[in-house]
């Protein structure tokens, strides 16, 4: 994370919880930095199966978000900052949002080509043709019990399949996100395989357990992997 990026998101999170969660937030990157274990299950669904179609609770609309929304990121937990949302913006990924008239209730991004993952070789994971990401999902508060995200997720996969833009759609969980997971399934999700991510100083490693789905074979082969 360059400086500049480093600095902006602290400010960021000093306005919106104060001087003593900032300061824990920053000796957690820290530690996170020298020192990380991470396990993810990752789901896929293809485009040409049946699935549920869930729909977006009343008064709640769907909508693609462009440079002038960005802003409506500040008002949701664990986003990127501006800088980096338009980064990814410019770059081709899709940003969406739930909206209660302009109180943002959710936001996810799709990805198309490429997105970073510090799992990933050299820190990007390079998506094959029809295979598209979908990351960083995040419900308000607020809003949470109401099925927004099942929803939202339903939602942007009827309409990437009404553009032809994807075959295949792919996510990542964290493993202790057991409401999550439950929630991605019933979107019609289906379990492909699990990736264990350890890092120690300048070593990391990569193993990725492979379960069922087509893009599992894919996805052991494009992050298994061990650096010094």
């Amino acid at each position: 994370m360059g400086v500049d990026r480093l600095i902006s998101r602290s400010r960021r999170h000093l306005r919106r919880y104060g001087l003593r969660a900032t300061l824990y937030k920053a000796a957690q990157r820290f530690r996170e930095s020298v020192y990380l274990r991470e396990t993810h299950v990752w789901y896929e669904l293809s485009l040409d199966t049946e699935r549920p179609r869930v729909p977006l609770p009343p008064g709640l609309t769907l909508v693609q978000g462009g440079d002038d929304d960005l802003p409506l990121l500040d008002e949701l937990p664990t986003t990127p900052d501006e800088k980096e949302a338009r980064k990814r913006l410019e770059a081709g990924a899709d940003l969406w949002f739930v909206l209660d008239g302009r109180q943002p209730s959710f936001a996810c991004w799709i990805f198309h080509e490429s997105l970073p993952m510090l799992a990933a070789p050299d820190g990007q994971l390079v998506l094959p043709a029809g295979i598209v990401c979908l990351e960083n999902s995040v419900t308000s508060a607020a809003y949470r019990g109401r099925g927004v995200a099942p929803a939202a997720w339903s939602n942007i996969v009827d309409t990437l399949e009404e553009l032809g833009e994807a075959k295949v759609i792919i996510t990542k969980i964290e493993e202790s996100n057991i409401a999550s997971r439950r929630a991605i399934l019933k979107s019609g999700f289906q379990e492909s395989a699990t990736m264990y991510f350890r890092l120690v100083g300048f070593w990391r490693r990569t193993t990725v357990r492979r379960k069922s789905g087509v893009t599992a074979d894919w996805l052991a082969k494009a992050l298994q992997k061990e650096s010094l």
